[in-house]
């Protein structure tokens, strides 16, 4: 009878998780829009999407660091929760520990307070530790270590109305980091896991990289969670066929900057396409041209009020960040409405690299 038992237990929780996958292909992969910027930046940014007549919402969700958010920011955000009914994600700051803006050490109590004062957010990111590409084992050994240990220690003092809300990060670069992450928090009897592993680049290592590294890690969390009905987040996605790499697991949800990081280094997207320098200001990276920007937005049927005047994206920043957000939503759309077929059609002449075993998912 308890063999019985034990196996009816674990075929229901298996036919949870196949229902939740079920539902996630169906509605695709949710859009958190990064927003911790300065109060005039984040109330622009709004103003000219409202005023483009796009009746989609890419502020439906939202993330904001509040340890490194202004007040006004905060202020911003909460109203357009009370008006507009927007989604809020509280972020830990562990970027900014990454970062050497504030020790793991502080970040933990000062959290803890902020969180305790400001329960109207919808969602709680635990404090996290990130490991970054240049790190020993032993460094990444310890800071993801602290990241689980400390993770249900904070779950544990939270306010018991925030625990449901919470969500836990998953760091960690092997088998048994991602395991421990993992089963500690499914004991936590949490059902939303974050994602931050990335590898990493850049002179502060603050680029995530969507590499091998990275599709194998997030396989284990797929294995390790897969019958247990887990959503999964996933941290600092920088580019559009990320997006579509991450909807082929069936990921719940993502969070970007990329689209206003990369108009600042004069990148632009397209739908199903990283980001392309059209600023001209750069003899030693290829750009792309007015030509082939008008044939890929006919492959990918792209239209926007921002990108109408090539000349004028390429001058203004303003107009490269909502441009590169109106294609992170056409992506999205793409995904949930065109065939796997159809989507690899147009990234074999978008992005081709990012097709790389897309049979096996």
């Amino acid at each position: 009878m308890r063999i019985f038992s034990k196996i009816l237990r674990q075929l229901i929780r298996y036919l949870n998780g196949m229902i939740n996958i079920y539902k996630n292909k169906k509605r695709g992969i949710k859009f958190v829009a990064s927003m911790t910027e300065s109060p005039g930046r984040v109330k622009r940014i709004r103003q000219l999407w409202d005023d483009s007549g796009d009746p989609r919402d890419p502020f439906a969700s939202v993330l904001i660091t509040p340890l490194f958010a202004s007040k006004n920011t905060l202020k911003i955000i909460r109203n357009w929760k009370e008006e507009r009914g927007t989604e809020v994600y509280f972020d830990s700051g562990g970027f900014w520990v990454q970062q050497g803006k504030i020790s793991y050490r502080d970040l933990y109590p000062a959290l803890m307070e902020f969180y305790k004062k400001n329960q109207w957010a919808d969602h709680y990111i635990l404090p996290d530790n990130v490991p970054v590409s240049t790190d020993s084992p032993e460094t990444v050994e310890k800071k993801t270590f602290e990241t689980a240990h400390f993770s249900c220690m904070f779950f544990h003092e939270m306010p018991d109305n925030l625990k449901p809300k919470a969500i836990p990060v998953i760091q960690g670069h092997t088998y048994s980091q991602i395991y421990r992450a993992v089963s500690s928090y499914i004991n936590l009897g949490i059902k939303y896991f974050g994602f931050g592993s990335f590898s990493t680049s850049g002179n502060n290592q603050n680029i995530n990289q969507y590499d091998s590294n990275a599709e194998t890690r997030l396989n284990l969390i797929n294995e390790f969670t897969r019958e247990y009905g887990i959503k999964i987040h996933v941290f600092g996605v920088g580019t559009p066929p990320v997006i579509w790499r991450l909807s082929l697991n069936n990921f719940f949800s993502f969070d970007s900057l990329g689209w206003m990081r990369a108009a600042g280094y004069g990148n632009i997207f397209m739908p199903l396409m990283p980001g392309k320098l059209c600023t001209h200001n750069n003899i030693f990276r290829p750009h792309i041209s007015i030509d082939d920007f008008e044939r890929i937005k006919r492959i990918t049927n792209h239209k926007c009020e921002f990108c109408s005047n090539y000349n004028r994206l390429s001058k203004s920043r303003i107009n490269r960040v909502m441009h590169n957000l109106s294609c992170i939503l056409d992506t999205i759309d793409h995904i949930r409405k065109l065939s796997l077929e159809e989507i690899k059609k147009v990234m074999k002449i978008t992005s081709s690299k990012y097709l790389y075993q897309e049979g096996q998912k």
